[in-house]
């Protein structure tokens, strides 16, 4: 198959070894597209209130100059994406998004799509690899019983 090309037989395991990388490659995929498109919970403008109505009705330290938002306790304006996200964890440069509270499960799934990718192609690798080596023919030496491994 195409993902354990050194692999002298290739039987059910291999096949199935061979869907399962597809599989978790497409939820890779699909958990990085929906972190990095889902909107990580941008504040909005008040509507019919001006900044300057703003200062002297709210204290200044809630809201943002730049967004001119009321912002909540745990919200923080994002200097990359230059809005101000409720709930800001980080800007993440992978997914190219802020994380925050629109789309932290979805940045979760996506971290635990990669760990449950880099396992399974971990475990695969070390079981194509004993099989390359229990599979390789060896030359044995008859008379005391020696065996030298052939590299092909």
């Amino acid at each position: 198959m195409f993902i354990l090309p050194t692999l002298p037989n290739v039987d059910k395991i291999y096949e199935i070894l061979s869907y399962a990388s597809y599989s978790t490659t497409a939820f890779v995929f699909v958990s990085f597209a929906v972190a990095s498109c889902k909107n990580a919970g941008v504040l909005k403008p008040a509507e019919g209130m001006s900044f300057i109505t703003m200062l002297k009705d709210i204290n200044p330290a809630d809201l943002c100059p730049t967004c001119k938002v009321i912002r909540s306790a745990r919200s923080r304006h994002c200097s990359i994406c230059n809005t101000c996200v409720e709930r800001f964890d980080h800007h993440c440069p992978w997914i190219n998004n802020c994380v925050g509270a629109g789309n932290h499960n979805a940045f979760l799934t996506f971290l635990f799509a990669i760990w449950i990718k880099i396992v399974f192609h971990a475990a695969a690798d070390i079981y194509a690899g004993y099989n390359f080596i229990e599979n390789q023919p060896t030359k044995c030496d008859e008379d005391d019983g020696e065996c030298e491994l052939v590299c092909v």
